[in-house]
């Protein structure tokens, strides 16, 4: 049995006067079509059956899991952020990403009412987009010449990774972003490339750098695998002619994006600095020193998806040695692959696994190739190769259906509880924006710098970053990793001034036993009562820095006082805000619960 790679690929018909295809060939049939064919009509059948019910499966667990699976950090930050939109951004505030994102969630807001309807309704949007990207993805493989069982294939596979799998409808600017990619290395590849789909293609390339500088990948690649064909084909004229409309299609869109604001009185100048060479560029430029040890998720993403990365890169390799005899669409999308994914991998210097998506979809355009190592072996090896990719893509599932067990229950539930517990103007603090479309106090982000930051200060006797804080008068504390990261500097200011209440909630408030006096260092002003352990309205009496005894509601201001319960008083009590919902009562673990397990190593 001899092994070999056969050079030739059949085309659509749309694509033949692309194909270089010696005339000794002509008229065959070659590579993953002559393999279905060789194997046998109803072996090619099957083989349909199979992957159309891989493909739903595959998309009713994305549903499931867009639905179901944790919320990541970033995605509270990230809603949060489509509402920068309602403030004249560039002239009132100033965004550190292109916007384009901000607008697709901020529909969100105008459908949903509550942190935990708005963050699932963006869910579903960043679903719906992942969803037409593949079947962008589906019209690319079958514009570089893949036959309609080979584009099933390719989705197949690009949703057996379980790096796209599970960051696909994250509420992010990637997915957007690489819509947009999709369809303009679709643009390109659906036939010869042309002055006016090379344009298109520019806008398109464009409208993703405006979801996110990071797309400026994207647009590289895309520049880098247009220009290298033609200089490939020796047509340098070509080459910059394709290079000048790509970017004038990109200019184009830019130029737009800032006159957009400017009409609104943004400098067009400081539009311009700020989106290409502001917070995003200085990242990029200097990566982030705060976190250590990221190369080991694309290394995990390597070792949990080793099968799939292997076929595609030996399908890669074969368009390779055949480079010649490919068509300059085949090309194009080669040469895109390999740039977006060197950039993504190896050059990005913060790896998280939701950049992944970026690359994935292309890395699976090639694993129909793979079969063409195959195609002039004997028919039990054929039907051997079929099973074992079949087998591959079903492995695939185990962590699919694994992950459905971290799910998002416990954060909504502390969400929507957190929610209930704050009035309308009423400001919280938890460092991560949990609660979607409310008053954050201060803008602070806890992200590693910043907690690095807060301990150093705090070191040498410097509690600014937590003053500012505190200054906003936070009624309420959603605990969580990052906050547990600044326990010891923050115990000053939470220790005397907020109860625990439902393991990660601290309620402004003290907590009182007999008659001993506490002290109570309130943050919050504005009126308080007591409440029993179950979480009930008491009348038992009180005093207040040594005033009267009272029953009823009292209002405080800021500042220390001292609290005491009168003789006789209930063995526990609490003094909370008034008009509190509190029937889950006051109990509480001695430590929170994790709601953000494992969030990019799961």
């Amino acid at each position: 049995m001899t092994l070999s790679i056969n050079p030739m690929r059949p085309l659509m018909s749309r694509n033949a006067e692309h194909t270089a295809t010696p005339a000794s060939v002509s008229g065959t049939v070659a590579g993953t079509s002559r393999f279905v064919e060789q194997t046998g009509s109803h072996i090619g059948q099957a083989a349909i059956a199979v992957l159309l019910a891989i493909l739903v499966a595959k998309i009713s667990l994305l549903i499931a899991q867009a639905i179901n699976s944790q919320y990541l950090m970033d995605e509270y930050a990230m809603i949060n952020q489509a509402l920068v939109v309602d403030e004249r951004p560039y002239v009132d505030v100033w965004p550190n990403r292109t916007l384009l994102f901000a607008y697709l969630y901020r529909t969100a807001f105008w459908l949903e009412a509550g942190t935990v309807e708005i963050i699932r309704f963006a869910r579903l949007e960043s679903l719906a987009v992942a969803l037409a990207s593949l079947a962008v993805l589906y019209q690319v493989a079958r514009g570089i010449g893949r036959t309609p069982i080979e584009a099933l294939l390719v989705l197949c596979v690009a949703l057996s990774f379980s790096s796209y799998m599970e960051w696909a409808y994250m509420v992010r600017p990637e997915p957007l972003a690489l819509l947009f990619a999709i369809a303009a290395l679709w643009v390109l590849v659906r036939r010869s490339p042309t002055g006016a789909t090379i344009v298109l293609a520019g806008v398109i390339s464009g409208l993703a750098f405006l979801v996110t500088q990071k797309a400026i990948y994207f647009n590289v690649a895309l520049g880098v695998a247009l220009v290298g064909e033609a200089l490939w084909r020796r047509a340098p004229w070509q080459a910059f002619r394709s290079g000048a409309l790509l970017l004038a299609g990109w200019m184009a869109v830019f130029i737009l994006y800032v006159a957009v604001f400017a009409i609104d009185g943004a400098d067009p100048l400081a539009v311009i600095d700020r989106v290409l060479f502001g917070p995003p560029a200085q990242g990029a430029a200097r990566g982030h020193a705060s976190y250590i040890n990221l190369w080991v998720f694309p290394l995990r993403s390597l070792l949990r998806n080793a099968p799939l990365y292997l076929v595609c890169l030996i399908g890669w390799l074969v368009v390779v040695v055949s480079f010649r005899n490919r068509s300059s669409t085949e090309r194009i999308a080669m040469i895109f692959t390999a740039v977006i994914t060197t950039f993504i991998f190896v050059v990005h210097r913060a790896p998280w696994p939701y950049n992944f998506i970026m690359a994935l979809p292309f890395v699976a355009l090639w694993a129909p190739l793979f079969l063409e190592i195959f195609h002039r072996c004997p028919r039990p090896i054929k039907i051997l190769t079929s099973l074992t990719a079949v087998l591959v893509l079903s492995t695939s599932f185990a962590r699919n259906i694994d992950y459905l067990d971290h799910s998002n229950t416990l954060q909504n539930a502390t969400a929507a509880r957190a929610e209930r517990l704050l009035g309308p103007e009423d400001r919280y603090f938890d460092g991560v924006h949990m609660i979607v479309g409310r008053d954050h106090a201060t803008k602070l982000w806890l992200q590693r710098s910043r907690l690095v930051d807060i301990l150093t200060s705090a070191s040498t006797g410097d509690f600014t970053r937590i003053e500012k804080v505190m200054a906003q008068s936070p009624k309420l504390w959603i605990l969580n990793y990052r906050t547990a990261e600044i326990r010891q500097p923050l115990s000053a200011y939470l220790d005397d001034s907020y109860v625990p209440i439902g393991g990660n909630l601290k309620l402004t408030g003290i907590g009182l036993s007999d008659n001993v006096p506490r002290r109570f260092l309130n943050w919050w002003s504005g009126e308080y009562r007591l409440y029993d352990a179950s979480g009930r309205p008491s009348n038992a009496q009180f005093m207040v820095d040594g005033g009267a005894a009272v029953s009823g509601p009292v209002t405080l201001e800021t500042g220390n006082h001292e609290i005491q319960l009168t003789w006789p008083a209930p063995k526990t009590s609490y003094l909370l805000p008034s008009g509190l919902d509190l029937e889950a009562g006051l109990d509480s673990p001695a430590a929170p619960v994790p709601l953000f397990p494992a969030a990019h190593s799961f």
